[in-house]
């Protein structure tokens, strides 16, 4: 995979704040991109996975998948990962949300046999994780989540609490408008997550000493007209400076906005993921 040099970093940060704004057309094939998914790796996703809803503590509800292992072992500990989906695959059906990301994750698990408690929240449509635009350059966290990341934070400390996760092994993955969720939820939850996989999203950089315990592997395309490649590259270099030695960026010179598919199809990627512990020693 094509990495940045870091030495090239001052001189890309400037040139990426410079890119095309965000037009119709992108936003169109971004949702078309997202509604891909690899069919056979759906199948599997699907079978193993079940459909449940959390009923918010403000009253709202959250569509969700659930995989827990089939012989569930109480005195073991089972690594959980958290994947945030993209505005492609907003709605109320309960399935979409794992057809792209998801399901190449569990297809990878599947293949390796690995033992897992996996969960993907839905966000409903017109609605957004994190309320910030897309195009935007540069973002600051607001002081309370959108209702539907609430809920779905909610959701994973329940899960955390009902299976016997390990919390050494909590891992987060996220696309587009989930890649946003993703760098969100490391800031609103520091300490919760072993590590991360944030595609084509931003986070607010003046929060990155949030991060200076957690192992992420970013992935962008240098050619996204949807969200601007300078919002991986700056968080990438942001939690640099803020003393993390775990951080990894990848980042496609010929891909748009769909990196999702090289980055999750690529074994290498899951396979690093799940070497990561959190050691509070990074």
């Amino acid at each position: 995979m094509n990495r940045v040099p870091t030495a090239s970093f001052g001189v890309l940060l400037a040139m990426a704040c410079l890119a095309a704004p965000e037009d119709n057309t992108a936003k169109s094939m971004q949702i078309a991109a997202e509604r891909l998914g690899a069919k056979n790796a759906f199948e599997v996703a699907r079978a193993v996975t079940e459909a449940k809803v959390w009923n918010g503590a403000d009253g709202g509800t959250l569509p969700y998948r659930l995989h827990v292992p089939a012989t569930l072992d109480r005195a073991r500990r089972y690594p959980m990962v958290v994947h945030m989906h993209g505005a492609g695959s907003r709605g109320t059906n309960n399935l979409d949300q794992i057809r792209t990301g998801g399901a190449d994750f569990i297809s990878w698990a599947t293949r390796r046999g690995e033992e897992y408690v996996f969960v993907a929240p839905q966000c409903p449509l017109n609605a957004k994780w994190v309320d910030s635009p897309w195009g935007a350059r540069q973002s600051i966290m607001k002081e309370s989540p959108t209702p539907h990341l609430k809920m779905a934070m909610e959701l994973l400390d329940d899960i955390m609490k009902r299976y016997p996760v390990d919390r050494n092994r909590v891992y987060i993955m996220g696309i587009s408008m989930g890649g946003y969720a993703t760098w969100e939820l490391l800031q609103r939850r520091p300490g919760m997550f072993a590590a991360a996989l944030p595609c084509c999203g931003g986070g607010d950089e003046k929060l990155a000493d949030r991060l200076a315990d957690v192992a992420v592997w970013a992935f962008h395309g240098a050619k996204d007209g949807v969200v601007p490649v300078c919002r991986s590259r700056n968080m990438v270099e942001a939690m640099k400076s803020a003393g993390n030695r775990s951080v990894r960026y990848t980042e496609y010179a010929s891909r748009a906005h769909n990196v999702w598919t090289p980055a999750f199809g690529d074994a290498a990627v899951f396979e690093w993921l799940f070497e990561q512990r959190k050691t509070g020693d990074k």
